[in-house]
């Protein structure tokens, strides 16, 4: 099935998927001031848990400030701003690899000699990677600390657009760039070895 698809169709296919995982990484960044929840208490108080800081109802407070333990436990506090801080970090790394992966993509779709597979394929690995990272450090960190003190307190939108870039957008994209090869060009290749050893004169 693999072969029946063309060179061109399979290369915006990637820099398709890479478009939505980079709309999905800029909306999990709105976590950063909390406009996005990546945990969330759904009980009154209703609290949203961001990457940087925590909201109820017109009251904000980051997880780095001294009176945060005024607002949720000190425990919570320290492991949501270790978490958030390391999330936002891969999250930036994630993006500079997807602004550095679609432009190599988007020049093969034009010339495929000109970029193998390899580096694009260990592009998406490398960003696939950070989204592992994240979503595991969010997910053992901040969300298994708050959700220990308050059994009310559940992941959210922001992490949840992370774990699906991981299990579903960058593995396709990965198998695409992997397995799908300018077969024009393979099979040119391949006629003319072919026809070179039928042409070379027996000794």
């Amino acid at each position: 099935f693999l072969n029946l698809v063309s060179h061109s169709v399979a290369r915006i296919a990637t820099l398709f998927l890479l478009s939505i995982a980079l709309i999905f990484v800029w909306a999990a960044l709105g976590g950063s001031e909390g406009k996005v929840a990546w945990s969330y208490r759904d009980k009154d108080p209703k609290i949203t848990y961001g990457l940087l800081l925590v909201r109820s109802d017109d009251i904000s407070k980051r997880y780095a400030d001294n009176d945060c333990s005024n607002f949720l436990k000190k425990e919570v506090c320290e492991a949501c701003r270790d978490s958030g801080s390391a999330c936002l970090s891969f999250l930036v790394f994630a993006m500079l690899g997807m602004f550095a992966v679609m432009p190599a993509v988007a020049y093969r779709l034009k010339d495929p000699s000109a970029i193998g597979k390899i580096p694009i394929v260990i592009g998406l690995l490398a960003i696939e990677f950070c989204f592992f990272l994240i979503w595991v450090t969010w997910a053992g960190g901040c969300q298994k600390t708050a959700h220990e003190e308050d059994s009310n307190v559940q992941i959210s939108a922001g992490w949840a657009l992370i774990f699906l870039n991981f299990i579903l957008f960058l593995p396709v994209a990965v198998a695409i760039e992997h397995f799908i090869e300018p077969d024009e060009q393979s099979h040119v290749h391949a006629h003319g070895s072919h026809q070179e050893m039928v042409d070379e004169p027996e000794a």
